[in-house]
């Protein structure tokens, strides 16, 4: 019989799992626009990323209260502000010269 200890950490460890196995799939819902599309439908995101319906909904609640994903009137998706302020963040921290300049000197 395994102690109260084991059992808890096989829990931990089953809930980590299934926590980045969620966060894949939400990173796969964003993955699935491209520069392409204004928006997607459920049917389109489910095509592209193999998920299911279900899977997409609920990851979608997550996403829209996050402000990554947006639902607009038809029922459609598109990709929301928050993206935009994680890719300026990112667009400020890389500093193009530490880029560039070791490019330039070879």
């Amino acid at each position: 019989m395994d102690s109260p200890n084991k059992s808890a950490d096989a829990e931990i460890r089953r809930a980590s799992a299934e926590g980045v196995a969620a966060l894949d799939r939400a990173i796969a819902i964003l993955d699935a626009f491209t520069t392409a599309d204004r928006s997607l439908s459920l049917a389109e995101i489910a095509a592209r990323t193999g998920l299911y319906k279900s899977t997409i909904l609920r990851l979608a609640n997550s996403l829209l209260r996050g402000q990554l994903l947006e639902r607009l009137n038809d029922g459609r998706y598109r990709v929301g502000p928050a993206a935009f302020r994680l890719g300026a963040l990112y667009q400020r921290s890389v500093v193009a010269v530490d880029i560039l300049l070791p490019i330039m000197r070879d």
